[in-house]
């Protein structure tokens, strides 16, 4: 059965859209700030170039707030696609090459299922900013529970989740927040792909089993969404909480225990 979709409204011009948890621009807004652009495209690759080099940007609208962060939509000057600019509190033992250092790591990576990151920089006002790909589209497990998604298209898309984090994982590089909020699904079709985006600059460094542990998070949350009740919802629901300390010890691992529980009941 396919479930209730509470419908909103975009703010700027009343489209009517799927309620999400950020307040993105509908299709109509996203299409008419595109063609606005010279050379209308969105796409990562095309900052690649002058991502470093602090560009203008004019915000278009606030895709999220939480009480030390503010993540804008902005658009680079002379249009040419959007981007994310999150701005977040400095913490205080954070050092201008800590800070720097952070940044030139997750630059570097390239993978289909990561957030680019283009830039960053510490503010005038004590603050720090990164600048990353958009990313339109809901988080992971509201994908789940929207569509019609069977429990071993659930575990594909789970598995790539893996697989990007586990890519970061291999330079040197943990993520530090991840969770069901910080995967989106982007595209449509046989061509979605989840996306981790939600980067940031701690002050403390971040580990890679804090990783496993966010990604048991979003599993748990992909499998209440889905309410399976098979050998895959079992697994689920026999892995340890958050903060237990019992997470498997890798990503590897992780993606080991879940391909095992794939039986012909669960099959989509």
């Amino acid at each position: 059965m396919t479930p209730d979709i509470e419908i909103s409204r975009c703010a700027a011009c009343g489209f009517p859209m799927p309620r999400t948890e950020r307040p993105e621009p509908c299709p109509a807004c996203l299409l008419r700030l595109v063609l606005e652009g010279e050379g209308g495209s969105a796409e990562a690759e095309s900052l690649d170039a002058e991502g470093a080099s602090e560009p203008e940007y004019t915000v278009v609208a606030v895709l999220g707030s939480e009480e030390d962060r503010t993540v804008y939509l902005a658009r680079r000057a002379g249009g040419r696609g959007l981007v994310e600019l999150c701005v977040a509190r400095r913490p205080s033992d954070l050092s201008e090459v800590a800070f720097q250092d952070r940044v030139d790591e997750i630059c570097r990576l390239r993978h289909a299922g990561l957030a680019r990151v283009f830039a960053g920089r510490m503010t005038d006002d004590g603050d720090v900013c990164l600048v990353t790909e958009f990313v339109s589209g809901p988080a992971i497990d509201r994908y789940c529970e929207r569509f019609t998604v069977t429990p071993r298209q659930a575990v594909r898309l789970f598995d790539q989740v893996c697989e990007a984090i586990d890519y970061a994982h291999s330079r040197g590089v943990a993520h530090g927040r991840l969770g069901p909020r910080s995967v989106l699904v982007a595209g449509a079709g046989p061509a979605v792909v989840p996306k981790v985006t939600g980067w940031e600059v701690p002050a403390a460094p971040v580990t890679p089993r804090g990783d496993v542990q966010g990604l048991v998070e979003i599993l748990r949350a992909m499998a209440s969404a889905l309410a399976l009740r098979d050998s895959l919802g079992a697994l689920v629901a026999s892995l340890p909480p958050a903060g237990s300390g019992g997470a498997p010890e890798s990503v590897a691992r992780l993606r080991a225990i879940v391909a095992s529980a794939l039986s012909p009941a669960a099959a989509g």
